[in-house]
């Protein structure tokens, strides 16, 4: 019973990893290959929008998402 349940632990738990391992590898190809291929402004500048896009990110989940998920939860 302990190793089908452990097995399913890991095997939900290792997609997760694999996911975020997947999505963060994606990204550090493109910021690397846009680095290579744009001038030095422009990669600053993209580089400067994507910070405020994940900086818009942060600022929605903190004031919208987290708050709504905490009460959700005392329901």
């Amino acid at each position: 019973m302990l190793s089908k349940r452990l097995v399913a632990f890991l095997g939900k738990g290792g997609g997760g990893v694999l996911e975020q391992g997947v999505f963060s590898g994606t990204n550090f190809l493109i910021s690397i290959l846009l680095a290579r291929w744009l001038l030095p402004q422009e990669y600053g500048l993209f580089a400067l929008i994507y910070s405020a896009m994940f900086f818009g990110l942060l600022v929605q989940t903190v004031f919208f998402v987290e708050p709504m998920y905490i009460i959700c939860q005392q329901n």
